[in-house]
């Protein structure tokens, strides 16, 4: 399982509704049992980011809390995020 084990955001400018954002999703990072995701987060059309986040995921055996290595599949849902 994945389990969400950091997470942070920079906030820049307000939004509120009924604003409509866009988010940008990249990888910062792979490693053997995590993965490091950045968000951007944009009002609709503008290029500049009112926020700007990241989280972790630590995949672990769902008994033992164990690290496991990142699952293939999930392995190679994110390879576009790194451009591989």
């Amino acid at each position: 399982i994945g389990l969400v084990v950091e997470t942070g955001c920079q906030y820049f400018a307000p939004v509120s509704f009924p604003d409509q954002l866009e988010i940008g999703l990249a990888l910062e990072r792979l490693g053997k049992s995590s993965i490091v995701y950045r968000l951007g987060v944009f009002l609709a059309g503008h290029g500049q980011a009112v926020a700007v986040g990241r989280f972790v995921h630590v995949y672990v055996d769902a008994a033992t809390r164990k690290p496991v290595t990142v699952p293939d599949i999930i392995r190679h849902a994110i390879e576009p995020l790194a451009g591989l």
